[in-house]
């Protein structure tokens, strides 16, 4: 990162470009630990890939383990990404991502975060998501059609544990959410302030969704 911590992504890939870390660990780094952009663009994290600890920038006080963003494909096939200050995958601007066998656990706000993009994961794990201290939450998967677009999210055979609000959020009426042979179990209830409380959600849906 710079000498004031604005960022210091772990991998950066736009124009097109191709990126894939197989077997590799990033570890420790601000802002985002692989960011992807544009159209045509791809990154894949494979074969026992982490992304762990990711930090906060200054310049834009958030962190995420992979972004994909502006038309650009995200792949995490048999890799993690854990423990980052925000949330673990964000997927936004016409972006797509495929997860399989994905291990997302212990980062903040959402697992995976889905606004006017498009995702599909199968047989992967989001667990333990804790709130964060800008935005709260707690969701293993975080769905919004209304803030910027509708999102098209499959999920398959995938497993939603000890998150602290829920397992999944869908918030919006514009999109599609298709949820098929899933467990989800085991989130956590959360008091708020001393007159609000989370019973910890399976599924919480708002301003209906199909």
């Amino acid at each position: 990162w710079d000498e004031d911590y604005h960022y210091g992504r772990g991998a950066y890939v736009t124009d097109a470009g191709r990126l894939t870390l197989k077997a590799m660990t990033v570890y420790h780094n601000r802002e985002a630990g692989v960011l992807a952009e544009g159209i045509d663009t791809e990154a894949s994290l494979i074969d026992g890939t982490v992304l762990d600890d990711m930090q906060r920038g200054a310049e834009m006080n958030f962190a995420v383990g992979a972004i994909a963003q502006a038309g650009a494909q995200l792949t995490i096939d048999n890799a993690a990404i854990t423990n980052t200050k925000g949330a673990g995958v964000f997927l936004i601007g016409g972006a797509s991502a495929i997860l399989d066998t994905a291990t997302i656990k212990g980062n903040a706000a959402a697992g995976v975060a889905v606004f006017d993009a498009s995702l599909s994961m199968t047989r992967s794990r989001l667990s333990d998501t804790v709130g964060d201290v800008n935005v709260g939450l707690g969701f293993g998967l975080y769905v919004d059609h209304s803030k910027y677009g509708p999102a098209t999210v499959e999920v398959t055979g995938s497993s939603f544990s000890g998150n602290l609000y829920g397992g999944i959020y869908v918030h919006g009426d514009n999109g599609s959410v298709s949820l098929i042979g899933n467990s989800i179990s085991h989130h956590a209830a959360a008091q708020i302030t001393d007159h609000l409380s989370m019973l910890g959600y399976g599924l919480l849906a708002e301003n209906v969704c199909t």
